[in-house]
């Protein structure tokens, strides 16, 4: 699994250890050090080499109709847009450029199916 995020390398990077991120993934794209800019398709490209899975086997997920969804599609990434309030899909009916993401989520938790990642029973989903 990886991280690709656009911006300058020291501040992506500063950003993702306080949150302790690198831990639970196997690399990190940043914009600024693969040279390309989320939709361009070489950021996608590089970050299906470094998962070295099938483009179809990978998911894009992100928050961004134009660069994460649609740089995805572009690539043939499945894309996962998360959307927490319902308002990002919105912007599909306002502009025919957009394409529409291959799912919808609202918690990051939904991305695990879709990944094929079993969620694991909550307290409340137990039956004494």
């Amino acid at each position: 699994s990886g991280i690709v995020t656009t911006g300058y390398h020291t501040l992506q990077h500063r950003k993702l250890n306080h949150h302790g991120l690198p831990a639970y993934v196997d690399f990190v794209l940043v914009s600024e050090a693969v040279g390309f800019h989320k939709p361009h398709p070489g950021i996608f490209e590089v970050a299906i080499s470094k998962a070295g899975a099938p483009a179809e086997d990978v998911l894009m997920v992100g928050d961004n109709l134009w660069a994460d969804i649609r740089g995805a599609n572009a690539v043939g990434v499945p894309s996962v847009l998360l959307d927490p309030d319902g308002t990002r899909i919105l912007d599909l009916e306002k502009d025919e450029t957009l394409t529409p993401p291959t799912h919808i989520v609202k918690h990051l938790s939904d991305v695990l199916p879709l990944a094929g990642i079993p969620q694991a029973e909550t307290a409340a989903d137990q039956t004494p």
